[in-house]
């Protein structure tokens, strides 16, 4: 009884597994010796510490977030300042009467 208690128990670790990686169709796992060793844990964690806090997606969010108002404010205030504007034109009239003026050329600006 013991032993079949723990086949269906195994069936539905394996059942579970493949239900969390995604497969839709049942996988069969066997268990290996992991021959390598493992790597020593380093003495001070700080480093791991800090480049875990940089990679997290929901702090990343919140950074950019910030710095998005942040450059949203600014362009809001660089709105109120005044702005200058010029415009200038030069060119040759084609076709005109000599008439009325000395020479084909007319000039604006504003």
């Amino acid at each position: 009884m013991l032993q079949l208690d723990a086949r269906n128990n195994l069936d539905a670790a394996k059942a579970s597994l493949n239900a969390v990686l995604g497969y839709d169709k049942l996988v069969d796992y066997q268990l290996v010796e992991d021959a390598k060793a493992f790597p020593a844990f380093p003495l001070n964690p700080d480093p791991l510490i800090d480049t875990a806090i940089q990679n997290r997606p929901d702090l990343q969010s919140l950074q950019f977030t910030q710095e998005a108002a942040q450059k949203f404010s600014r362009a809001q205030h660089d709105q109120l300042r005044p702005t200058v504007n010029a415009v200038a034109a030069v060119g040759a009239t084609p076709v005109g009467s000599d008439q009325y003026f000395n020479s084909n050329w007319y000039g604006a600006a504003a």
